[in-house]
């Protein structure tokens, strides 16, 4: 008898020993298990703050630039895209009656001031063809003293409009009449057609947004 109570005495205790051992176990593993989630979440976090960090890294060092243009007295002018025409045809017509005048208006004693300010009126490639161009009319007043003047017959009109190699531009053509006058001679009048390529160009390089780009004189054989 004694003995089984020995047995069952022995048993008990070795449930309770393996009783007590497990407990402990089963808390180290949610201990570890709340360590996992938050390893998770922490890397999670790292990873968004990053991600957040390099946005702003590369927002902060983009570079912004902003066009603004404004006329003289202050007043905002819209930008416009050079493949966009900006003006009216009739502001287009109205500038190449403009330049036309100053163009051949010369005399022998002025003409170096004159020719230099109707070059305003053209783009760095046309202001220095036109220059050439005109060379030999130039020479020729100044050798006879005499002046240069331009009329012209009729409004100019536009043969063409549209994009030109990703540029707006207006082809124009204008019937004009040359005289060339001095105190002893007067030479006959002298008929044309002139043809011109006005194009769009940035405001910074003519406040009216166009410039006359070449141009060209062509006998008008209808008034000879």
């Amino acid at each position: 008898m004694s003995a089984v109570l020995i047995k069952a005495n022995a048993a008990k205790k070795a449930v309770v020993a393996a009783t007590g051992t497990s407990r402990p176990d089963g808390g180290a593993a949610a201990q570890v298990s709340k360590l996992t989630r938050l390893v998770v979440w922490l890397s999670i976090s790292v990873v968004a703050l990053l991600v957040a960090l390099i946005i702003a890294i590369v927002f902060l060092t983009r570079t912004h630039r902003e066009v603004i243009a404004a006329t003289p007295d202050g007043r905002l002018i819209p930008i416009v895209p050079l493949d966009k025409p900006y003006v009216s045809d009739a502001r287009v017509l109205g500038y190449v009656d403009e330049c036309a005048r100053m163009l051949f208006s010369h005399d022998f004693l002025h003409w170096r001031k004159s020719l230099q300010e109707s070059k305003t009126c053209f783009t760095e490639k046309g202001g220095d063809a036109v220059e050439e161009a005109l060379g030999p009319w130039v020479q020729d007043i100044v050798a006879r003293e005499m002046t240069m003047s331009v009329s012209l017959s009729n409004t100019p009109v536009i043969a063409k409009r549209g994009q030109f190699d990703g540029m707006f531009a207006w082809r124009v053509q204008a019937p004009i009449t040359l005289f060339r006058r001095g105190t002893k001679t007067q030479d006959q009048p002298r008929y044309f057609i002139l043809h011109v390529v006005v194009r769009r160009v940035g405001l910074d390089q003519n406040p009216r947004g166009i410039a006359i780009d070449s141009l060209q004189l062509v006998p008008d054989q209808s008034r000879a």
